[in-house]
């Protein structure tokens, strides 16, 4: 059962009993997407000014995301922790709606569930992370709201925009006070940056802004244009030659093979050579797609080339049973180089791979899946193939569902046809 669903209950019990609240903090805080929640039952059973700064800081130093995959009641969780951060003037340090954007209303941002995220005056960062299937391209209304949005946020510093398309901004509809405070808005995955003055979006041209934009994952996705993944290629080349730290990297369905020279070829046919700098990787492909041990090796050997490189990890795919054991995986844990496996992606079964044996070790499951295992505990052969058969199964219903809802649709078109020619 899901925690979140008797959020109420465990709340009340946490505010009545400091026995009983000790114990449900403490078992909510092994639970995966639960942290929030346990500092909720914190504060109810604590009611100390300095304690209630404490806690609610410990979340705001850090990535507070809100997505569209979060229950309400978790969505309602985070609002209320920082709307006590704000009003406490506590920092957040940096805030990401991830596929949960939906407008702005009277200064108030307006998530795609309904719940209302009132204006945050200690806000110092908000990435928009847009959900291409349901907010492809955001509007001139849509942006210029969120300037107004931050415009309160005393400390307020850098507005993000990834995975969507933007339009340009009449400049005299920018609010005259934001164009004289120092806060940049950044689209990284076009290397661009919004010139308060003019409202057209330029190419980062120097060292500092291109710093910027490498300091969040930079997406290269196969469902961009040519020019656009070539935008990002060329801003991740300038920052490795110059030495400028790459955060992440995330190869959004567009990653295709490893080349003789180990570069990166891209599915549009770019090719993303070696970075110096860059400090982890996501590769995210279709659903279900094989990664051979020859691939993995190569994405590993391209990364070590950077001293910064510290995690890689693959979703959606299927990866080899085992990667090569030996000094390989000798030099990886020395570096303490974290390489993991999600298989159905964020949030949902995790696997680490085992830098001694070269084996796949469980790291997070829910409750349901091998019950007896342990976490921690290396995947054996048979359970990697019950692994491969459930994500095989779990294609055949995707594709199932997708071919009846277009069977559906092409119906629906046929009558229309009908009905206009009748």
């Amino acid at each position: 059962m899901d925690p979140l669903d008797l959020q109420y209950v465990f709340r009340f019990a946490c505010g009545l009993s400091r026995t009983a609240a000790s114990n449900i903090i403490e078992y909510l805080k092994k639970k995966q997407d639960c942290d929030k929640f346990a500092i909720l039952c914190i504060l109810e059973q604590n009611r100390d000014i300095e304690e209630i700064r404490k806690v609610v800081t410990e979340l705001s130093s850090t990535e507070v995301i809100i997505s569209d995959d979060d229950s309400k009641l978790l969505q309602r969780s985070t609002v209320q922790l920082l709307h006590i951060a704000s009003s406490h003037d506590i920092p957040i340090c940096h805030l990401q709606l991830k596929w949960s954007f939906s407008k702005v209303d009277n200064n108030t941002i307006i998530l795609r569930s309904g719940i209302a995220l009132p204006s945050l005056s200690s806000l110092e960062k908000l990435l928009v992370n847009a959900d291409r299937g349901y907010k492809p391209e955001l509007t001139e209304e849509d942006i210029v709201g969120l300037l107004n949005y931050v415009l309160p946020c005393k400390k307020f510093r850098k507005l993000w925009f990834t995975n969507c398309s933007l339009p340009a901004i009449r400049p005299e509809i920018i609010p005259e006070e934001l164009k004289s405070k120092n806060i940049k808005v950044l689209w990284p995955n076009h290397a661009r940056h919004l010139d308060l003055h003019s409202g057209r979006w330029k190419k980062a041209d120097d060292d500092q802004t291109i710093a910027e934009l490498c300091s969040q994952d930079v997406v290269i996705s196969n469902e961009d244009r040519v020019s656009v993944q070539r935008l990002a290629t060329e801003l991740l080349v300038k920052a490795s030659n110059d030495n400028i730290p790459i955060y992440g990297v995330h190869l959004a369905f567009s990653f295709k093979q490893i080349d003789e020279d180990g570069n990166i070829i891209l599915y549009s046919g770019l090719s993303l050579p070696i970075l110096t700098s860059i400090e982890k990787m996501k590769v995210q492909t279709e659903k279900g797609r094989e990664i051979t041990k020859h691939e993995v090796n190569g994405i590993l050997n391209y990364l070590q080339h950077s001293q910064r490189f510290k995690e890689l990890q693959f979703a959606y795919c299927l990866v080899p049973p085992t990667v090569a054991t030996g000094g390989f995986l000798f030099k990886l844990k020395a570096k303490k180089i974290e390489v993991s496996w999600r298989p159905y992606g964020d949030g949902n079964r995790t696997y680490l791979l085992n830098l001694q044996s070269g084996h796949w070790k469980m790291s997070h499951a829910p409750e349901s899946f091998s019950p007896g295992k342990v976490l921690g505990e290396v995947l054996t052969e048979a359970e990697y193939s019950e692994e491969v058969l459930r994500l095989a199964d779990k294609i055949m219903k995707i594709f199932k569902l997708i071919k009846k809802v277009c069977l559906r649709q092409k119906r629906t078109n046929n009558r229309r046809i009908d009905y206009a020619v009748n």
